[in-house]
């Protein structure tokens, strides 16, 4: 879908149920952050499957937001999407639980008043 503003973003997961994002090192041993795609999409209440990869594994909680798998595992993929297809009763929970997730660690607000204190902090020292 290449690159998508965050409006065309927003419209895109609002059609969506489940969130598949799988990363891979690269051949460099290059890793992702956590990407903010998958940010994006637990912030609207989706589940999240992805890969036990760089920083994800910090943002996705297994079994609580979503599922991980290891790096380029197809069938463990496909296993917890099969699984999340055939217990939709569990998509409201992970999803609120990958929205609060996302609201304690990644709200710009309290984020920006961290930084200005400790801002202040190196100021006074």
């Amino acid at each position: 879908m290449g690159w998508k503003n965050e409006s065309e973003i927003i419209k895109i997961l609002d059609t969506c149920h489940l969130f598949i994002a799988p990363s891979v090192t690269a051949a460099d041993g290059n890793q992702d952050a956590p990407i903010n795609v998958l940010k994006e999409a637990m912030a609207m209440g989706i589940p999240v499957i992805s890969t036990y990869h760089g920083g994800i594994p910090e943002l996705v909680e297994d079994g609580i937001s979503g599922f991980l798998v290891p790096e380029r595992d197809a069938n463990g993929l496909s296993d917890k999407l099969s699984y999340l297809l055939a217990h939709p009763e569990l998509w409201a929970d992970m999803g609120r639980a990958g929205r609060s997730f996302v609201e304690q660690h990644f709200d710009l607000s309290p984020l920006n008043d961290k930084l200005v204190l400790r801002y202040q902090e190196l100021i006074d020292s």
